[in-house]
């Protein structure tokens, strides 16, 4: 490359003190030079900020009040000056040649806007895997709209993009607490196919302060991400719009699964209703949909013999 065009890496960090260094050292030990690191603190109750702060590192460092990550991510990007913008997550860390690699990919593939690795999991007891490894059907050739809806997830500390092609879609949505990254990406793969480096880039640490805090969150999150592509869904395929339907309905039907556990029999019907349709989940949404009608002692029991 002639001229090494800036990377803004985008690190947001929330109560991080115990990784922020080590990832904060990734960053710094790149192979790559030309990096501007900015770390958005959202609300941390720790001391995260003043690790940062004390680290030799260049680095442009925001505090906020919690707002989450993808509020995070957005007030990052929009102090970013880079052509690219690269994410990491706080308590994740990029190999060295991780901003190197993405940085080349891209500008030998200029029709491509963005790009993603594989990554190294690990957690405290030394076990390793590769993320990529749990979607064994992924195919980049294929349509990616579709490959999101059928679970197949970029990581996100392993993606970078375009900075146009980000602030054209306006970041991520500040609405959603958990799923935003995946809400983007679908987004994003309407308007611009994504490329795949399958190296293991990044390095991510699986621990218990992570993502998923429920059942709900899970399939709430995805009832309105998939529900607000609706609007557009005559502008997709018929494909994209099976797929997208198809998705829509089974996690509805998850979400129905949550209510009736917890026995607001009114919700349940709500959304195993929107799930019908020719599924596998077909019957046993309406088996669902009959017994919701009875009286809760009465599933109480049959719950209870069925437990036993």
């Amino acid at each position: 490359m002639n001229q090494s065009p800036l990377v803004s890496v985008i690190i947001p960090a929330y109560n991080s003190a115990e990784w922020i260094e080590e990832c904060l050292e990734s960053v710094k030990k790149q192979s790559y030079q030309n990096i501007e690191a900015i770390l958005v603190d959202d609300g941390s109750e720790d001391n995260t900020s003043e690790k940062a702060a004390a680290f030799d590192l260049n680095l442009t460092l925001i505090k906020q009040a919690n707002m989450g990550r993808a509020k995070a991510r957005n007030v990052g990007m929009e102090k970013a000056s880079g052509k690219y913008i690269a994410f990491l997550d706080a308590d994740d860390m990029f190999t060295q040649k991780s901003v190197e690699k993405k940085v080349e990919f891209l500008e030998d593939n200029p029709e491509i806007g963005w790009v993603f690795t594989d990554a190294v999991e690990f957690d405290e007891n030394g076990s390793e895997k590769l993320f990529l490894d749990q979607f064994p059907w992924l195919d980049i050739e294929k349509d990616q709209f579709i490959q999101l809806l059928n679970k197949c997830y970029p990581l996100t500390s392993s993606v970078m993009a375009k900075s146009e092609l980000l602030k054209k879609l306006g970041g991520f949505n500040p609405k959603l607490r958990y799923a935003e990254d995946l809400e983007l990406f679908m987004r994003m793969s309407l308007i611009s196919n994504a490329g795949m480096i399958k190296e293991p880039l990044t390095r991510r640490r699986l621990h218990q302060a992570q993502a998923v805090k429920s059942t709900f969150d899970r399939w709430d999150s995805r009832v309105r991400i998939f529900s607000s592509f609706e609007p557009q869904i005559v502008s997709l395929s018929e494909e994209q719009q099976n797929a997208l339907t198809k998705a829509l309905s089974h996690a509805s039907f998850k979400l129905g699964e949550y209510y009736w556990e917890i026995y607001d029999f009114r919700k349940s019907r709500q959304y195993f209703k929107r799930s019908r349709g020719n599924y596998d989940w077909n019957k046993s949404a309406g088996r669902y949909i009959a017994l919701s009608f009875l009286p809760k002692f009465i599933i109480k029991t049959m719950r209870n013999l069925k437990n036993h």
